[in-house]
C-alpha cells in the first residue's frame, strides 16, 4: 500500500470518526422551542425531539435503517433528515412533520446531510447519484417538495455538508478538491453554484461541518490538522460574502 493510500484511508477513518462524535446528532436549527437530535437509545439511530431542558423525549421515527442528520425547517413545522442502510450504501433524503407524521422520501440515490434555504423553500444536501464511489459526494438542490433536483458542484475530489448563510445568499460546504476522502477545506457558493470559493486551506487534513452565525459574519466549524490526527479543533472565522477570508 503506497504511502498516499494509507494517508487517505486514515483520512476517510478521522472523518468517519468527526461523524460520529457529534453530540447526540443535535440539529443545528429550531425555532419553535424543541431539539431534533438523533439517539440510538432503542437499538438504532433514529430521530428524537426534546425541550431545551432536555424534557420530554420522544421519538419521531422507526425504521430498521438509520435515521440521522435531522433539521428544523424555519418555520418549526417539518424535520428533513437522512436514513441511511446498515452500511451507508442506501441513503434518501426525508421530510416528516414535527410530530413524526407523514414522513416522505424525497431524495433518493445516495442523498443525505440536508440544510433548509432561510426561506424554508429549498433543501440543498450531498449526494453520490454522480459518481463512482460512496465516498465522493456532490452538492444538490431542490424544491422543499422534492422537485427540481439540481446538482451545483463537479469536480474530481468530494463536496458535503452544504449549511446556508442566514441571509440565504451563500452555502458554505466541504470541499475537497482533487480526490475524495482527500484534504479539505471550507468552500463557500452562491446558490445556484456559481462563484465558489475557499474560504480555508488544509492541505493536509480537513475541515468540515461549517456553520454560520445568526448574523452571518462568522463561520464556526471542526479542524482535523492532518490525516492521522484524532484530535479535533473547533475554529470560528469571519466571512465577508464579497470576498470570503479566513481570519481565525
Amino acid at each position: 500500500m503506497s504511502i498516499r493510500q494509507s494517508i487517505i484511508r486514515l483520512l476517510a477513518a478521522a472523518i468517519l470518526l468527526a461523524a460520529a462524535a457529534l453530540p447526540a446528532g443535535a440539529a443545528k436549527h429550531f425555532v419553535n422551542g424543541r431539539i431534533a437530535f438523533t439517539s440510538t437509545r432503542d437499538g438504532n439511530s433514529e430521530i428524537y425531539v426534546m425541550n431545551p431542558n432536555g424534557g420530554a423525549q420522544t421519538r419521531l421515527t422507526d425504521d430498521p435503517a438509520e435515521d440521522i442528520d435531522a433539521a428544523w425547517s424555519p418555520d418549526g413545522t417539518r424535520i428533513a433528515f437522512a436514513r441511511l442502510d446498515r452500511h451507508g450504501a442506501v441513503r434518501t433524503v426525508h421530510v416528516m412533520n414535527a410530530d413524526g407524521s407523514g414522513d416522505t422520501a424525497l431524495a433518493f440515490q445516495g442523498s443525505r446531510r440536508p440544510a433548509w434555504s432561510p426561506d424554508g423553500k429549498q433543501i440543498a444536501f450531498d449526494s453520490f447519484r454522480d459518481k463512482d464511489i460512496t465516498a465522493a459526494t456532490e452538492i444538490y438542490i431542490m424544491a422543499a417538495d422534492g422537485t427540481n433536483q439540481t446538482r451545483l458542484t463537479e469536480n474530481d475530489g468530494s463536496n458535503f455538508g452544504p449549511a446556508w448563510s442566514p441571509d440565504g445568499r451563500s452555502i458554505a460546504f466541504t470541499c475537497q478538491v482533487d480526490a475524495p476522502l482527500g484534504p479539505g477545506s471550507i468552500c463557500v457558493m452562491n446558490p445556484d453554484g456559481t462563484g465558489i470559493r475557499a474560504l480555508t486551506e488544509n492541505r493536509r487534513g480537513v475541515d468540515l461541518n461549517p456553520s454560520f452565525s445568526p448574523d452571518g459574519r462568522k463561520i464556526v466549524f471542526e479542524r482535523f490538522e492532518t490525516a492521522v490526527s484524532v484530535r479535533r479543533d473547533v475554529m470560528i472565522m469571519f466571512h465577508r460574502p464579497a470576498s470570503g477570508s479566513c481570519a481565525i
